[in-house]
């Protein structure tokens, strides 16, 4: 698949990220993405993340479900603490990101106060959300955009403080499906390290 990126000074990478996690390293990715819990139907185990980054060899984002949730600060505490059981450090370099999913709904007082209370336990909020609802309704101050703009060619300067853009999605990969995002710089220092233990 050939990507051309636009206005973007700093890309730096593709990160894959899967509902169902694969066995092994989606080729020329230095990032993965998955599942950390809240309403999803899998949460990614240790093992899955381990083999899904290559035994950490990749970068990953943990990823929280708040589709249809109440308790955004209940949430962020729960997603945060289960970062942590699975061995992100709380208040580590550079903060790492926990990807917030609301799927189509929008909630800019949730979004907001999920991602107040992430910075309280130590973690960064980065925002998953398609282009226009971005656009239409956009993302608090407080959490940093990745958004989901399929079959165009990327482009970084669509709305503000977007860290990653998934440009293609559902693409079959190791009995699983993927789907495929361009991620900054800044996105790859705010990512988890190692295995998990």
């Amino acid at each position: 698949m050939s990507l051309v990126i636009t206005s973007m000074n700093d890309n730096f990478g593709i990160m894959y990220d899967a509902s169902k996690p694969p066995s092994i390293v989606y080729p020329g990715s230095i990032a993965v993405g998955g599942y950390l819990g809240g309403n999803t139907p899998h949460a990614w185990t240790v093992q899955e993340w381990n083999n899904a980054s290559g035994n950490g060899r990749l970068r990953m984002l943990p990823i929280w479900v708040g589709y249809l949730e109440s308790d955004p600060i209940g949430h962020a505490k729960q997603a945060a603490a289960t970062a942590i059981n699975l061995g992100w450090k709380a208040f580590a370099h550079n903060r790492r990101y926990i990807g917030l999913d609301k799927e189509t709904q929008t909630d800019v007082v949730w979004q907001s106060a999920f991602a107040a209370q992430l910075s309280l336990e130590g973690f960064s909020c980065i925002d998953y959300r398609s282009l226009s609802a971005i656009v239409s309704d956009p993302t608090p101050s407080n959490a940093d955009n990745w958004v989901a703009d399929w079959d165009v060619p990327p482009n970084f300067n669509e709305a503000p403080r977007i860290e990653a853009i998934q440009f293609a999605a559902n693409i079959s990969f190791a009995s699983t499906e993927v789907d495929l995002s361009v991620i900054s710089k800044r996105m790859f220092e705010h990512l988890g390290r190692g295995p998990r233990k």
